[in-house]
């Protein structure tokens, strides 16, 4: 049963189309989705299965990261110049995704030229996986999204800065591109415009692999 005063921590798109948000008290969600299945919330079991998720992920990448945080709920894949072995990108988004539906999941999956790009466009583009080339996002092929209109959170930033930037009206990273680098510095520190260049590629991200890559030698094949 659920313990009194508990609340969200995540939800599927159905109850998220009918209202749910996460965060939000638990007696309000049920009251907005008549036939609400709960389960407890395990963080470390969700960590563990990411981690074996990981693991099972290499066939497709020989460096596979998880995101950053305490709880990370994303994997990260380098696919570079891995086309020659696996197809292009779609074919390699389809054998991805076929894989976690036999695994009982359902991904939201984004491949961009930087790992910034891909987070954001993977949270915050909804749609069939999406291929992101420059300035654009285009999701599969069928629509584009400008970078420009993506929301302040898709920078991977602190939720105190995202709620300071909103009380700014600073919403979409078009809003923030042509404000005085100099400004943003000094009212925000490093981070808000460190995880933008990240975001376009005018800083450098290296993904760490979620276990060592000496742990491979050997052992690890791609197909």
């Amino acid at each position: 049963p659920a313990v009194r005063g508990s609340r969200v921590a995540a939800c599927c798109r159905v109850a998220a189309a009918q209202g749910v948000r996460v965060d939000m008290p638990l007696a309000e969600a049920k009251s907005l989705v008549g036939r609400l299945v709960v389960a407890p919330y395990d963080a470390a079991g969700d960590c563990r299965e990411l981690r074996r998720l990981a693991g099972e992920c290499e066939r497709f990448s020989p460096c596979v990261a998880l995101e950053e945080g305490d709880e990370p709920e994303s994997l990260l894949l380098d696919i570079t110049n891995l086309t020659h072995l696996l197809g292009s990108e779609a074919e390699l988004a389809a054998k991805v995704e076929r894989f976690f539906a036999a695994e009982g999941y359902r991904v939201q999956m984004a491949v961009a030229e930087t790992v910034g790009l891909a987070w954001a466009v993977a949270h915050f583009v909804r749609g069939p996986w999406s291929v992101v080339r420059g300035k654009n996002a285009t999701d599969d092929g069928r629509r584009t999204t400008d970078i420009e209109e993506l929301p302040i959170a898709a920078l991977r930033i602190a939720p105190d800065t995202i709620a300071l930037l909103h009380q700014l009206g600073v919403e979409t990273i078009g809003q923030l591109l042509p404000l005085p680098r100099e400004d943003l510095t000094a009212r925000f520190g490093e981070q808000l415009l460190w995880r933008l260049d990240q975001l376009t590629g005018a800083a450098p991200e290296v993904l760490v692999p979620h276990r060592d890559p000496a742990a491979l030698e050997g052992g690890c094949g791609v197909g």
